[in-house]
Formats: C-alpha cells, sequence, structure tokens
C-alpha cells in the first residue's frame, strides 16, 4: 500500500469451500486497502476474526440443509480505521416459484446437499479512513440469481447509499449473465420469462446502470469464475479515478471464483 494508490480486492470464497486453509494463507500474505469477501462460512468468519485487520460483517445468503438454516456471511477486510457500516439494505426475503423448487430439489438429488434459500441477496458497506485522511465508502454486496431485474433494481438500491462528496467503490458477486445461451438459468431461479429468452442482453443493460451511476468496470470481458467465462465479480471505480491496473487472479484457492483485484490512483 502506498499514499498514492488504492488497492481493492473482492472474492466470492464459496460456503463450501474444502480449502478454507488456502484462503486464510492468502488474506493475510496479500496487501490490500479493502477486501471484499461473499459467501464466508461461519467456520471462516471465526477465522477471519483472528486476522490482523479490521472487519464488517453482515449475513450473506441462508442455505436450508437438512431442516436447518446455514447462513454465510458478506465481509470487509482492511487495516484502516472503520469510521462507520451499514448492511441490509438491499437484503430480501427468498420465496421461490415453482420451477425454482424443483430445480433446486432435483441439484439436491445430484448432491447439492441444500433444499432451500430462505434469504438470497445481501449488502453492506463500510466508511474506511486511510492514512493520509481521505476517506472511501466501499460496498461489499452479493447480488440475486434471480434474475437480471432483480439484479438492476439491487443495483439502484446500492446507487441510493453512496456518498456524495467521497469516493465510493461498489465490489462483490453481481451474478451477471454474459451470454444470452444461458439465459434460460434465469427463468429456473425464478425470473420472469422475459428475462430467459437469448436476445435479451442483461451485460448491456448492466453496463448501462454502471455509467449512468458514474462507475467503470475496468473487469470487463474478464472470466471470473471457474466454470465458464463470465464475468460474474465486479469492482466498480468512480470515472473520475485513474485505474492503475485491475487483475482476475489465476488461483481460485478451492472456490468457484477467483480473486480479482482493482487498483486505482487517489
Amino acid at each position: 500500500m502506498s499514499e498514492n494508490k488504492l488497492v481493492i480486492y473482492s472474492w466470492n470464497v464459496l460456503d463450501t469451500n474444502k480449502s478454507e486453509d488456502e484462503v486464510l494463507k492468502f488474506l493475510n500474505s496479500t496487501s490490500f486497502d479493502a477486501f471484499c469477501l461473499q459467501e464466508v462460512s461461519e467456520k471462516l468468519l471465526e477465522n477471519l476474526k483472528e486476522l490482523p485487520f479490521n472487519m464488517v460483517y453482515e449475513k450473506d445468503f441462508i442455505r436450508e440443509i437438512k431442516g436447518k438454516e446455514v447462513p454465510c456471511y458478506i465481509a470487509i477486510l482492511t487495516p484502516h480505521k472503520i469510521e462507520n457500516s451499514k448492511g441490509s439494505f438491499i437484503d430480501r426475503r427468498y420465496v421461490p416459484k415453482l420451477q425454482t423448487t424443483i430445480f433446486i430439489k432435483l441439484a439436491c438429488l445430484m448432491g447439492g446437499g441444500w433444499t432451500r434459500l430462505s434469504k438470497q441477496q445481501s449488502g453492506m458497506y463500510a466508511d474506511i479512513v486511510l492514512p493520509t485522511g481521505q476517506r472511501f465508502r466501499i460496498f461489499s454486496v452479493h447480488l440475486s440469481t434471480r434474475g437480471s431485474k432483480e439484479r438492476l433494481n439491487a443495483f439502484k438500491i446500492i446507487t441510493e447509499h453512496l456518498l456524495s462528496n467521497e469516493q465510493n467503490i461498489i465490489a462483490g458477486d453481481f451474478n451477471v449473465i454474459d451470454n444470452s445461451n444461458f439465459n434460460g438459468f434465469n427463468w429456473l431461479l425464478g425470473a420472469t420469462f422475459s428475462e430467459s429468452v437469448p436476445w435479451y442482453q442483461e451485460r448491456k443493460l448492466m453496463e448501462t446502470a454502471f455509467s449512468n451511476a458514474g462507475f467503470i468496470n475496468s473487469l470487463k470481458n474478464q472470466g471470473t469464475i471457474t466454470a465458464v467465462k463470465n464475468q460474474t465479480d465486479h469492482i466498480l471505480t468512480p470515472k473520475e479515478t485513474s485505474v492503475l491496473g485491475s487483475e482476475v487472479l489465476k488461483d481460485s484457492f478451492g472456490s468457484d471464483h477467483y480473486p480479482v483485484k482493482v487498483v486505482i490512483k487517489i
């Protein structure tokens, strides 16, 4: 970390990650100003509390496994002072549609291990103060899998919590579908039919929303998940800032997402 740049990471670590020791080693050996995490298991959360960082956290989604609700968490880590934080402003209870219930039950039979989501979609922010006195509002968010319209609406709500006179960074797992050939998953997970047709272009709509809100997506067109080339993970920075570098790391450390990094000049 230096006085003229800000280093931000974001990563969905996967709540069922079997390599949490590697996750902790990576976090503890990485230099950053803010690290946004999604899908943090309860066990990993307790271990994160032992790291030499300031941290705030909030419940992410909640799965039902064998009749028991099992939460995971979103979190923001920073070596700097956290002056203020807030969570739960885009939370929503999850009431699945019939096709979604059937899809989840089939996934469970094939080894998914869970039968229901009782909460999906979460967001929080932390106001961090650098040694120079500069303040940044850092968002860690995990948007819904239930369709593009719901994700766009969540992003609109996030922008209502921006600082008007200070820098804002919005990071997290946005669950955006880049390839319209996969739009059918929107319907399976509860979206309207109009969001599921092949000509529905979610990426174009999201990029327009980012731009209209005054942000740039310097990770655009880079794959951030292990299964297919799709930019699910984002670190949005203000248009007026200079991006010094953006990167998708090559090791997922047991997750189905790669850590992503953006460096801006301050």
